[in-house]
């Protein structure tokens, strides 16, 4: 099983934007094309300081950044601290025209894309994000089979896909330490494939008997030795084809591999 948060955390991402509004608003941000959700943004008075609230239709609040000030929560909302240290008060807030809306940690293969609209106003394009990490992740951790590990992985990755089908590709080296010298070497690439969601245990069974099968040919070496995966994803949206995810040094040790 993928070992703490590590593998959850390298696909998060941020959506945001800036605009130039003065007084209370209301947007609208529509996610994968198809799901919307209402926020709204009232400028009140505490007390002589600028507070923002934050209202949702659906999921968590977002956050909302005045420039040259510093973000402070609120018991009601949010606040902001100026570069010499005081608050930013009512008066100096409602001048201001520049607002930055930042909507965080976003699941990179669950949410796909996010367009803002404000009164008629709408992005022409969605934001689509791309991630790419050679951060090595384990995905080990205890031990099983070799499909068990890529199904846990696998699922990690898409258990909460409000699709049918996710675009893929995957690679395979073996890694191993002789001489004191890192070696890598390849052994399986999957180019791209759509993997159905819930779940494409033909895939996976593909993925782990072509890894096996090489195992068994050239008998590598396995003091040390791990396999590592690089994934890459593309966008399950229609009439889209971007890149996503990838992700290039998944990495499982051989030692936790029941063969």
């Amino acid at each position: 099983m993928p070992t703490s948060d590590s593998l959850e955390e390298a696909v998060l991402w941020d959506y945001g934007f800036t605009f130039y509004y003065r007084g209370d608003t209301a947007f609208d941000v529509t996610f994968n094309e198809e799901r919307t959700v209402s926020y709204s943004l009232a400028l009140e008075d505490a007390g002589g300081i600028a507070e923002i609230r934050v209202t949702a239709s659906a999921g968590s609040l977002p956050r909302v950044l005045y420039p040259d000030t510093t973000l402070i929560a609120s018991a009601n909302g949010y606040q902001y601290r100026n570069d010499d240290g005081t608050l930013l008060t009512f008066e100096d807030a409602a001048e201001r025209f520049q607002r930055t809306v930042i909507i965080e940690r976003l699941d990179t293969l669950d949410v796909q894309s996010a367009r803002a609209t404000m009164q008629t106003i709408t992005f022409p394009a969605p934001m689509i994000p791309f991630i790419e990490s050679s951060t090595q992740l384990d995905i080990g951790g205890s031990h099983g089979s070799l499909p068990s590990h890529l199904t846990a992985m696998l699922q990690t990755l898409l258990a909460n896909s409000p699709f049918a089908i996710q675009p893929l590709s995957l690679e395979c080296r073996y890694a191993y330490v002789i001489g004191g010298v890192p070696v890598e070497a390849p052994v399986l690439l999957l180019p791209r494939s759509d993997f159905a969601i819930g779940f494409d245990e033909q895939i996976v069974d593909q993925i782990a008997s072509g890894i096996t099968q090489w195992l068994d040919a050239v008998q590598p070496p396995e003091s040390g030795a791990r396999l590592v995966f690089a994934l890459t994803f593309w966008t399950a949206i229609p009439r889209m084809d971007a890149r996503l995810l990838r992700l290039t040094n998944l990495s499982l040790a051989m030692t936790d591999v029941v063969r």
